[in-house]
């Protein structure tokens, strides 16, 4: 998700707007620890800043302005860790977040948008629960959270529902940010994603004509999977990514992980217009 520039204090500089905007994009789910927040500002905004200087430069005059609020790690130095937890103050949820979720409430419902705010943990557990009521809005919200943490321009998207069951969503989104702007998004719950999911995808691509394709299963993904997507990346030059799991666990406390797993099957996918 992004911030506006627009709407941003004249004062920030680009470090500190970069990780204003890392922040926001978590959707105020919980708290992370702040070098998670500086990597995610550097993979998806740019954001560049010496570590030794990233707390002192960027996110103590984020707090003194009121955008985040900061709390030392369980257990502090004698859990042999120096780093402070970082969370959202109410005034960037009211600026920044709300105004997002409110976007997206009008494109796919207030029963999906309740659970964007959501640990994504949570949003994993509702997809894997028995009563399949639950988990349709759950994968739709799940692929939602996850283009909020890619796309630097998530706030001037289109998505389009074009399939939902109780096993598989599928959404599309257009956005501004990328060289390849039509992202198609599939998440379903199967296990493992094989050959034949992938193919059957690669196909349906065409008529929504995606520019990338990704593939989000909650469990494994083959390793003949993976290779037939990267030979269709060769060969159709349609960017297809996969994302099992592992990778969605890894995001509760890594919120760059995302971005770094897509970037390694595919840095054309993740060029910026």
């Amino acid at each position: 998700m992004a911030v506006r520039d627009k709407a941003l204090p004249a004062q920030l500089t680009v470090a500190q707007v970069a990780y204003l905007k890392a922040l926001a994009s978590t959707l105020a789910d919980g708290k992370y620890a702040a070098n998670e927040i500086t990597a995610l500002a550097k993979v998806a905004y740019r954001g560049c800043c010496s570590e030794r200087r990233v707390l002192q430069n960027v996110i103590r005059p984020l707090e003194r302005a009121g955008y985040l609020a900061l709390q030392a790690p369980p257990g502090g130095s004698r859990a042999g860790r120096s780093v402070p937890l970082v969370f959202p103050t109410e005034r960037l949820v009211r600026e920044y977040v709300r105004p997002f979720l409110a976007q997206v409430r009008e494109q796919v419902g207030e029963e999906v948008c309740a659970l964007l705010p959501m640990p994504l943990a949570r949003i994993l557990s509702r997809v894997q629960s028995p009563r399949g009521r639950c988990r349709g809005p759950a994968l739709q919200a799940l692929a939602i959270r996850l283009m909020a943490l890619v796309d630097p321009a998530y706030d001037h998207a289109r998505i389009h529902v074009r399939g939902l069951n109780e096993s598989t969503a599928e959404l599309v989104f257009e956005s501004s940010s990328f060289l390849l702007p039509r992202w198609h998004v599939r998440c379903t719950r199967s296990d493992p994603v094989v050959v034949d999911n992938v193919a059957t995808e690669v196909g349906l691509n065409h008529l929504v004509h995606g520019d990338v394709l990704v593939l989000v299963g909650t469990g494994t993904v083959e390793v003949a999977a993976r290779r037939y997507a990267q030979q269709v990346t060769r060969w159709l030059r349609l960017p297809v990514l996969t994302v099992d799991g592992k990778n969605l666990e890894r995001l509760a406390t890594h919120p760059s992980a995302l971005h770094q797993a897509l970037a390694r099957q595919s840095r054309v996918a993740l060029a910026r217009s």
